[in-house]
């Protein structure tokens, strides 16, 4: 990992991380 990221990379992450999470285990909301 990188020591220091940018907000962009954060919220990025954070996206791909939800988006994959929601794509393996659907949910109804």
């Amino acid at each position: 990992m990188k020591t220091e990221m940018s907000a962009t990379e954060i919220a990025s992450a954070i996206g791909v991380s939800i988006s994959t999470f929601y794509r393996h285990f659907p949910v109804s909301v």
